[in-house]
């Protein structure tokens, strides 16, 4: 039978407990004796089977191997107790106000995290050492912290992410073995080595709000999601204003059009098969996350990379991406600013004249990308350009691709619909990305939906339509 007077349980939405990890690298400093001890006996009734031993210990914690230079980022304190010849060590870190995650602690038992504070909301995992220095009054002892916590703050999907010590980010970017890959007025990127693996490691140029800005927005973006045709944030260093990529030995899709053609062949199917595709699979990613759709903010081929090992694009470079939210007065979610920012010959006009950046943002600088990709051309006027040759679009495909007639077609084609999704005005454009990628493939079938330039799909939407399309509403 029933039981009717059942009380119900909460409603907890799962969007509130999400999982997130984090690898920390640290180092205790153990002393013995002398001094600087930080450890001392408070039980020890001297018996044969040391029953009933107690040590308290009070262990600094750095996040680097040398004391004198690296910064005091947290204490181990606790009680190491043996009962019957196995010794349990009960024992909290507590970080400080200089560290990362200042107000929290980690609660371990014999090396297992059994909960937390501040920061680590139920908190497990495991904490490793291994001795890397010592003598007969003391060690010190490479903490490898790996933490599984559930905070309330953000839905964003789980991923591991890594905090590296300063140190470690200077050994690695002053280390005669890295490489600059290219500096601007964002800071500097460097091929380097840490933890023995390769990475690209990005420092920020510090001093100015816009680079810490840009930082905090590229954790928050790329900190927590994973994609396919998403560069990997490995993870940053608050210190150094450093953010850790992986390496991508491909170089940028900038690079590859500007290749003279003896150097590296850059086919159509290269170009258009996998470099187009791959980009309107990152900005469907982008464009579909909930429950705020994404916008990169700065589409273009210096921010677009390819991973050779996997023979896939990827989008980089989130400093200007941004959260977008559904307005009142319109359908399309956006991010309203004062300062529109970007690269000129990529930016949405309707973007420059009204500050509101939308998705319809990213798909503008798609355009400007897929005339880049048939014509070999540089950004700059380059609709303008193509607009002033409607009647002769094939004269304007580049001739190092050597196509022939059928394929001269497609290219036409993708010509058209560059021009299509670089309308100055939104209302004119697919009104998503779903759109775009569904035309690159029927043009590549011999099937284009389109004629000319006229929409292949009603423009008319309302705001319910627009929520389910970017990922807002039920």
């Amino acid at each position: 039978m029933a039981n009717n007077n059942q009380v119900p349980l909460p409603h907890v939405d799962p969007l509130q407990y999400v999982q997130e990890q984090v690898y920390l690298r640290l180092y205790m400093k153990q002393v013995w004796a002398g001094e600087g001890i930080n450890q001392r006996g408070v039980l020890n009734p001297g018996l044969e089977r040391n029953i009933g031993v107690m040590v308290t210990q009070d262990y600094p914690v750095y996040d680097g191997p040398d004391p004198s230079r690296d910064t005091l980022v947290a204490r181990a304190i606790g009680q190491n107790i043996n009962m019957g010849g196995d010794w349990y060590v009960i024992s909290s870190i507590v970080f400080r106000p200089e560290s990362c995650y200042p107000g929290s602690s980690l609660a371990t038992i014999s090396g297992s995290i059994v909960g937390g504070t501040g920061e680590f909301a139920l908190a497990q995992g495991q904490v490793r050492h291994e001795t890397v220095a010592g003598d007969r009054n003391g060690e010190t002892k490479m903490l490898h912290i790996h933490v599984f916590y559930t905070p309330t703050r953000t839905p964003m999907p789980e991923a591991m992410f890594t905090e590296f010590n300063p140190g470690e980010v200077d050994d690695a970017i002053n280390s005669q073995t890295r490489l600059l890959l290219g500096s601007g007025a964002y800071g500097s990127v460097y091929k380097a080595n840490i933890r023995e693996r390769t990475y690209a490691v990005k420092v920020l140029r510090v001093g100015g709000w816009q680079g810490e800005r840009e930082y905090k927005q590229e954790i928050q973006v790329l900190g927590k999601v994973r994609h396919e045709n998403l560069v990997t944030l490995v993870g940053a260093c608050a210190r150094r204003s450093a953010l850790v990529y992986e390496f991508l030995s491909g170089g940028t899709l900038e690079k590859r059009l500007k290749d003279h053609p003896r150097e590296r062949q850059f086919s159509w199917e290269q170009r258009i098969q996998q470099a187009a595709i791959d980009i309107c699979n990152g900005l469907l990613f982008l464009h579909g996350t909930k429950p705020n759709p994404i916008i990169h903010g700065d589409i273009k081929p210096s921010n677009i990379l390819f991973d050779g090992g996997n023979e896939v694009w990827k989008l980089g470079d989130f400093g200007l991406s941004r959260a977008a939210t559904f307005f009142s007065h319109t359908a399309m979610p956006g991010h309203a600013t004062s300062t529109p920012a970007g690269t000129v010959p990529y930016m949405d006009p309707e973007y420059l004249q009204t500050g509101v950046l939308t998705p319809q943002s990213d798909l503008y600088a798609l355009g400007i990308i897929l005339l880049q990709l048939v014509t070999g051309q540089d950004a700059s006027g380059l609709r303008g350009r193509v607009a002033d040759h409607l009647e002769n679009l094939g004269g304007l495909v580049d001739a190092t691709l050597n196509l022939d007639d059928r394929l001269r077609g497609m290219a036409v084609g993708m010509i058209r619909l560059g021009l299509w999704c670089s309308k100055p005005s939104r209302k004119e454009r697919p009104y998503s990305v779903i759109i775009v990628r569904r035309e690159i493939q029927s043009i590549l079938s011999g099937v284009s939906s389109r004629q000319g330039h006229h929409q292949a799909v009603p423009q008319s939407r309302s705001r319910w339509d627009w929520m389910r399309m970017w990922g807002g509403g039920n």
